[in-house]
């Protein structure tokens, strides 16, 4: 018994899935325009610990780092690696390469470990 009110009209669906699509676009497009704007860090290695998503608790595990006599990052080449790749793929990066570095049986990417140290140093 299926009525003419009771099927889902087409086009008023299509109409409500388009304008949910075009609600999710703007939203990518305004989050992607206030990106530059995100909060930036003061000191000597802010600029590197901005792109990180904890820069606090980054901090506090690059501390426990250096009292594990972690060595100073070169921070020229973790400017330059961030510089044409974002975190993620430098990530991705380290770990496809064998860069890791291992720390109380954790095992982390370089770029992971220079940025906490970083952090840690930043002031």
């Amino acid at each position: 018994m299926s009525g003419w009110g009771n099927e889902i009209a087409r086009r008023p669906l299509l109409t409500a899935i388009a304008a949910a699509l075009g609600i999710a676009v703007a939203g990518g497009a305004a989050l992607e325009i206030l990106h530059p704007f995100r909060r930036t860090i003061p000191g000597p290695y802010g600029d590197l610990v901005s792109l990180l998503p904890d820069p606090d608790a980054s901090k506090a595990f690059g501390k426990m780092l250096v009292a594990h006599e972690q060595p100073m990052p070169d921070l020229a080449a973790l400017r330059a690696r961030l510089a044409h790749a974002s975190l993620e793929s430098a990530i991705a990066g380290d770990l496809a390469a064998g860069r890791l570095v291992e720390v109380h049986g954790w095992v982390l990417p370089q770029i992971v470990t220079g940025l906490a140290i970083a952090a840690a140093r930043n002031g």
